[in-house]
């Protein structure tokens, strides 16, 4: 039998995802009342880097004592902007686990392979108790850095093919690696090669916290418990380091008002009156006004 906390969090997290401005408004009432103390782990990486199978080890570890959420952001379907993949499915053997609630999300084709919902949703775990909010983006490439706007503790995961792909890699994408993971370190002398690759990298790239470089294999759940023991090592120096935690907090408040501003905008624009918009822009294709020019005549009447 389905526990009915559940049944209310899936419809609560449709209701934020769909942007449903009540359901932020109670969102927000519930976290005002709340110090809330959930850790948000943010897993990247390429695609066939395993960090689905990864995810599910940590799963594993994880929710034998605390709860464990998980927002596993999938490519949208050009048809109807629904997730495809549904790691749900591949994660099947928590579906009866009453400390695991997972949740597969569409990006809706967003630029760096998160839902504009992420940080959202990931809220509402918090409002509700959860100890561990894992978020696994698409792995679509190097522009998945907005993962760190929203994580406590970013994970990159290599495969070890990885060290040669690495040399050709945007900074960004490595500097926001708070742990790095080469997976599927049986494939040793790759798995070897990648780990000298990201420990030089590393060397050159000094910062105040200095990403430890974890050899696992999550079919084999090789290395696991030692990942865990680095992940809780850079929770505990960010909360010896309240510097750096409140640059993350600065950062991860800025996208939050900016995406709220968007949400309000977007609400005004809805409500232009339909006729007027046609009348707009069919002065634009008759070239008798130009877009922006519409766009301000049509904006007026909303925004002031």
């Amino acid at each position: 039998m389905i526990d009915k906390s559940v049944i209310e969090i899936s419809r609560f997290i449709t209701k934020v995802e769909n942007q449903d401005v009540e359901a932020l408004e109670v969102l927000e009432k519930r976290l005002k009342e709340k110090d809330t103390k959930t850790r948000v782990i943010g897993i990247t990486g390429p695609p066939g880097a395993g960090k689905s199978t990864l995810t599910n080890c940590l799963i594993r570890k994880l929710s034998k004592d605390s709860k464990v959420a998980v927002v596993a952001i999938d490519p949208a379907s050009l048809f109807s902007d629904g997730a495809l993949l549904g790691d749900r499915v591949r994660m099947q053997e928590h579906s009866t686990n009453p400390n695991v609630f997972i949740r597969s999300l569409s990006n809706r084709n967003c630029l760096g392979g998160l839902s504009a919902a992420t940080p959202d949703i990931i809220r509402v775990f918090m409002a509700y108790d959860y100890d561990y909010v894992i978020v696994e983006t698409v792995g679509v490439g190097q522009d998945e850095i907005d993962i760190v706007k929203f994580s406590d503790t970013v994970m990159l995961v290599l495969h070890p093919a990885s060290g040669d792909d690495m040399q050709a890699m945007k900074a960004g994408v490595m500097e926001i690696a708070d742990v790095f993971v080469v997976n599927k370190c049986d494939i040793k002398n790759e798995a070897e090669k990648t780990f000298n690759v990201i420990e030089y990298w590393v060397r050159m790239n000094p910062r105040d916290w200095n990403p430890p470089i974890v050899k696992t294999s999550a079919i084999e759940g090789e290395g696991v418990d030692i990942l865990i023991e680095k992940l809780q090592l850079h929770h505990d120096f960010i909360i010896e380091n309240p510097d750096i935690n409140f640059r993350r907090n600065q950062l991860r408040a800025k996208h939050e008002i900016t995406q709220k501003m968007q949400l309000l905008i977007e609400k005004k624009i809805s409500q232009i009156n339909p006729k007027e918009y046609d009348i707009m822009l069919e002065k634009v294709i008759k070239n008798q006004t130009r877009p922006l020019e519409a766009a301000n005549h049509l904006l007026k009447g909303v925004l002031l």
